[in-house]
């Protein structure tokens, strides 16, 4: 599994987003009430995220991204510290992520990048 790389900085607080996932399953019926179910116990989360980065960094958060013993183009899933409002409160833990969706970027001033990330977080 890959792993987010120590040159890059961790996930910005302001702007941090996290939602859980729906566990359940549900089926509207002809008549009566909806029928549901749960559908995994597996608690999955999505986070929309920035990671504020230079030039350099951000080169090396492409490279990454696109490499296949990296971020696969967004479809392997990578080890990573983040928020998760879990036991610890807002304390960062290591969890396994992978993009839900394709990273945006803005570029506010000459060396620095904003990188939105939208991922989906599985806890190991």
């Amino acid at each position: 599994m890959a792993y987010w790389p120590v040159t890059l900085p961790a996930p910005r607080h302001d702007g941090y987003q996290l939602a859980q996932i729906d566990p359940a399953i549900r089926t509207a019926m002809e008549g009566g009430n909806v029928r549901s179910r749960r559908r995994t116990t597996a608690r999955t989360d999505r986070i929309a995220c920035t990671v504020r980065l230079t030039n350099t960094q951000f080169y090396t958060f492409r490279a990454w991204f696109d490499a296949s013993d990296g971020a696969n183009g967004g479809v392997s899933w990578f080890t990573v510290s983040l928020r998760t409002g879990g036991i610890n409160g807002s304390a960062l833990q290591t969890v396994e992520a992978t993009f839900s969706g394709i990273w945006t970027s803005e570029h506010p001033s000459h060396d620095t990048w904003l990188v939105t990330m939208p991922l989906e977080v599985r806890y190991a």
